[in-house]
């Protein structure tokens, strides 16, 4: 356990704090005289409760308290305007609500969060994990999420936010319904992962997301790729790692526009499909199960 010396708060010009895995302890009054700090990265420092005089720092930008358990946000976050990110492990309701008063957040990453976060309309970025997400359709202003969900989460709510250009999504179940993505037009990045690999096809809706870079279809028990997988032009990255494919049934350079292709994890009877169907500047990545 590392304890803050007094000394520290002499170093007034400090714009950047970041901890790897060191246990802290001991934030007293003099850490709030480092008024040039903007950054604050304290994951894993296995902290036993918020450091309080946080609160009282209101020209910290960004404050990562990931993977502290024990570190109960307080409503007092509210004072700290200036944040635009912030990561914690968990949020009760009176925290998130007081939230609204931060006009500047823009992306919250938290673990276990309440509904009421789902009424931060200003936030641009959300990464929320081991839960399902009601009310997310308010949250017209996302343009990137991050989401675990199980097969009764509400996904017919995600459709709805026409906005989005990243959407990770993993917990993604077998009878999951899908095709209502099809309205994400705007997305640019799409991430779909499931644990566990029961049949599936490809989804038809990925048809639709003419501007898609990047595709990352994983562990979704996919046994072919489609031809309408060509026509993306604009995708760049294609991850299908881990699913039940054992052929490329696709013509010549069909997937020449791709500058990564991972199969790892599939039983390609014919490996040197892979190069077949890219070009010779594509970064591949294969292995058999």
């Amino acid at each position: 356990m590392l304890d803050f010396p007094p000394e520290f708060g002499n170093m007034t010009s400090l714009r950047l704090f970041y901890t790897v895995r060191i246990s802290l302890s001991n934030f007293t009054d003099d850490f709030a005289r480092l008024t040039s700090l903007r950054k604050l990265m304290l994951a894993n420092a296995e902290l036993q409760h918020f450091p309080r005089v946080l609160c009282a720092m209101p020209w910290i930008q960004e404050l990562n308290l990931l993977a502290n358990q024990n570190s109960v946000v307080p409503a007092e976050i509210g004072h700290m305007h200036s944040l635009h990110t912030l990561a914690v492990y968990s949020l009760d309701r009176s925290a998130a609500y007081a939230l609204h008063n931060l006009p500047l957040l823009r992306k919250l990453v938290c673990k276990n969060a309440p509904c009421a976060v789902y009424t931060l309309t200003q936030l641009h970025t959300l990464h929320i994990y081991s839960q399902p997400v009601p009310g997310i359709d308010n949250m017209r202003n996302l343009r990137k999420l991050v989401v675990s969900m199980s097969e009764w989460g509400p996904v017919r709510e995600i459709p709805t936010l026409i906005e989005l250009t990243t959407l990770k999504v993993s917990l993604v179940g077998s009878n999951t319904p899908l095709d209502e993505f099809s309205r994400l037009t705007a997305l640019r990045e799409l991430h779909l992962r499931s644990f566990c690999s029961a049949p599936r096809t490809f989804p038809p809706f990925v048809a639709s997301l003419r501007h898609l870079r990047t595709l990352a279809l994983v562990r979704l028990g996919i046994s072919e790729i489609p031809p309408f997988v060509a026509v993306l032009t604009n995708l760049r990255a294609l991850d299908l790692s881990r699913n039940e494919i054992r052929e490329i049934a696709l013509p010549d350079a069909s997937l020449a526009h791709l500058l990564h292709l991972d199969l790892h994890g599939n039983p390609l009877v014919t490996p040197g499909d892979a190069r077949r169907v890219t070009s010779e500047s594509c970064e591949i990545r294969l292995s058999r199960r």
